[in-house]
């Protein structure tokens, strides 16, 4: 199998499963460890897949493809109980200071009733949806 091949094989399985380990493409595929490596590294750099912890990867969907699922059939993520017992609103970010103001410049870059807004009305909506219904756990 050539390098291109067991790129193609190792998407395939990422998408199939929930997670792929590098010792089971060692074993499906037969080759050494540095080969599998060198594949996953280019994987993760055209960003197709993405480590989930060392030597576990998970095939990464672009965010239109992930609000195309219907929420109920989506992976359940879960919240950090570390950083919700130690929340106080206005107080603790999640992110970073220097992130958050990435963040902000990078809003008032685009404009929020740019083109992109239009183009993305539909996404950005069903994003404020999701994220309106999971924080009504948190309460």
């Amino acid at each position: 199998m050539n390098k291109f091949e067991r790129k193609q094989y190792i998407l395939f399985l990422a998408q199939q499963r929930d997670k792929i380990k590098v010792s089971d493409l060692i074993e499906l595929l037969q080759v050494e460890r540095t080969t599998i490596h060198r594949d996953i590294k280019e994987l993760v750099s055209e960003s197709k897949i993405q480590e989930i912890k060392r030597g576990v990867y998970e095939y990464k969907k672009d965010i239109q493809e992930y609000f195309e699922i219907p929420f109920f059939d989506r992976v359940k993520k879960e919240y950090n109980p570390d950083f919700l017992r130690s929340y106080l609103p206005n107080q603790t970010f999640f992110l970073s200071k220097e992130q958050r103001l990435l963040l902000k410049k990078s809003i008032e870059d685009i404009g929020l009733n740019t083109i992109f807004y239009e183009n993305n009305q539909k996404l950005l909506e069903k994003i404020l949806i999701d994220i309106s219904y999971s924080s009504s756990y948190l309460e």
